[in-house]
Order: C-alpha cells, then sequence, then structure tokens
C-alpha cells in the first residue's frame, strides 16, 4: 500500500467502514452503538451523523492528530 492522502471526510468513512468489520467479526455492543452513532444521512452534508457530537468529536480528533510531532 502506498502512503495516501486522505480528506477528513474520506477518513471519517474509512474510520466507520473499519468498526463495521471490526463489529461484524466480534459483535461487540459498544462498537455497534458507535457504529450507528457515526452514520451519515448523506455523505454530502458529513455533519448530518446520527448522533450530531459525532462528528464534532472527530474534527476534534483529527485536529489533536495533526498537531502531534510526526512519528
Amino acid at each position: 500500500m502506498t502512503d495516501q492522502m486522505l480528506t477528513v471526510v474520506q477518513a471519517f468513512r474509512a474510520m466507520r467502514y473499519f468498526l463495521e468489520q471490526y463489529n461484524q467479526r466480534e459483535r461487540s455492543e459498544s462498537v455497534g452503538q458507535l457504529v450507528r452513532w457515526t452514520e451519515q444521512g448523506t455523505w454530502e452534508d458529513p455533519e448530518s451523523t446520527a448522533d450530531p457530537a459525532q462528528w464534532f468529536d472527530w474534527v476534534a480528533a483529527v485536529e489533536r492528530a495533526l498537531a502531534e510531532p510526526s512519528a
């Protein structure tokens, strides 16, 4: 796999796909709940997650990661 840059929305989708795959294998109620909370009504409006706070928490996590020195 080569290094690629993702937009914040693409990275959010990747996170959801990862959690969905994990939950299919492990069937965790808490992971399933997180997957449901982060479900988006439309991809055109990334702030329309089932739980509106999830998008803003995601943006805060991205900002935190960007503020850390590169490894």
